[in-house]
């Protein structure tokens, strides 16, 4: 049986689903530069705003942190290596690392930093379909001379299409092997392999799908876009935006 996680589109009524495609993703890029230079005022604002945004969208906070329990994981690891690896106050020593404060603080930020650039992305794909991505991604593109802008467009938008199908498709061989029980076996590196041999061969099998698909249907280069249509309160969004990045990288 299919799982539907919280990185597969979502129809709705909200504002951010309404917003114009190509103002979405103009803001989602500059909120995630702005991220990467934000201090922690600005970092404890945005985490605010998605937790008021989250519920009014049907995210679920704990069937998103089993979902993202690998990435929380690799983040401890993140957090663990900036807290040994960094110069100054000692904490904790021991016979081949020095826990300092610093190491702790710096870690602590880095690993705020990349959890809110992957809520952003779950926000995104939650409210934008495949084909508005495309239709925004080919819209900047055009004006750049020699420059493939409907198969680049096309490639970015079956990257954000690919994503939660993965994630999916871990969540069904997960099941399927649980049943099976091969969660029992002891040796960790055999279940990775299990699993990694069978997710591979499962996306494998999906891309090849499409293709398939997408031949039947005659698929070319020369289509015909959807029409892009802004409104005011897209432009007062970037606007808001905008200003909010800039808040965020200077105080």
């Amino acid at each position: 049986m299919a799982h539907i996680t919280h990185f597969d589109f979502q129809a709705g009524n909200t504002f951010l689903h309404g917003m114009d495609i190509r103002f979405k993703l103009a803001i989602f890029i500059g909120v995630n530069l702005a991220v990467a230079q934000s201090a922690l005022v600005g970092l404890s604002g945005l985490t605010v705003l998605l937790a008021i945004t989250f519920p009014s969208l049907g995210i679920s906070f704990k069937k998103l942190l089993i979902e993202l329990r690998l990435f929380i994981l690799l983040l401890l690891l993140v957090f663990l290596a900036r807290a040994v690896s960094e110069t100054g106050e000692s904490l904790v020593s021991g016979w081949l690392r020095q826990v300092t404060l610093q190491g702790i603080q710096k870690g602590g930020v880095v690993c705020w930093r990349l959890l809110l650039i992957v809520l952003l992305g779950l926000l995104f794909i939650r409210t934008s379909r495949s084909w508005e991505i495309k239709a925004a991604i080919q819209w900047y593109l055009d004006p750049i001379p020699k420059v493939p802008a409907q198969r680049l467009s096309l490639m970015f938008s079956l990257m954000f299409r690919f994503f939660p199908m993965i994630l999916e498709l871990h969540a069904d061989i997960s099941d399927a092997q649980q049943s099976r029980l091969v969660g029992l076996r002891k040796n960790p590196l055999f279940r990775l392999k299990v699993m990694t041999v069978a997710l591979l061969e499962n996306t494998f099998q999906k891309v090849d799908e499409m293709t398939v698909a997408m031949e039947s249907r005659c698929y070319s280069d020369e289509r015909t876009g959807p029409i892009l249509i802004s409104r005011r309160s897209d432009w007062v969004m970037l606007v808001t935006s905008a200003a909010g990045c800039l808040v965020m990288v200077f105080v």
